[in-house]
């Protein structure tokens, strides 16, 4: 399997709010430590908007879409790139948060994507639960995906020790 698995939503899929695709993968009858190698793995891509000049949380149909898949699949961001230099897990939070566009960016209310991101890691501790993985070692990695500040936030409102690294 390759290092990184990318994920292309497609035209039909946006149009019709199609998550079947990811339902098949991420949600399978019974769980499986096999899902364990897709861990931090997984790129979302929406290719159809390559040339726009929004980002793609700016754009309506897209933010959709990820709300949808959040709504069945509240742990995917088990699976998505942690590296903050992706940006997968901000990406995801900025299509569940109310924003507004400023000119420094996305501008959001840190209390509640700390809320949502403390609500998303106690949906992946079960899931971790469930596949025999390590929560400790998953929260930290996916709170990596965040700038500092939040992450800091997070760490503090889960009562979790500043990570060394």
């Amino acid at each position: 399997m390759p290092d990184l698995v990318m994920l292309q939503v497609t035209d039909g899929a946006l149009n019709k709010n199609d998550i079947s695709k990811f339902l098949d993968m991420f949600r399978p009858l019974t769980p499986s430590p096999d899902l364990q190698a897709y861990r931090g793995r997984c790129m979302i891509a929406f290719p159809m908007y390559d040339n726009d000049p929004r980002e793609v949380w700016q754009i309506p149909e897209a933010r959709r879409y990820v709300q949808r898949l959040d709504a069945e699949i509240p742990y995917l961001l088990y699976f998505v790139v942690h590296d903050n230099r992706a940006w997968q897990v901000m990406f995801w939070l900025a299509c569940l948060l109310q924003l507004k566009t400023g000119s420094g960016g996305i501008e959001y209310n840190p209390e509640d994507a700390v809320a949502l991101m403390v609500s998303r890691l106690a949906t992946i501790r079960t899931f971790c639960r469930r596949i025999g993985d390590d929560y400790a070692m998953v929260s930290t990695s996916i709170l990596k995906g965040l700038p500092e500040e939040l992450a800091t936030m997070a760490r503090a409102e889960m009562g979790v020790a500043q990570d060394a690294s």
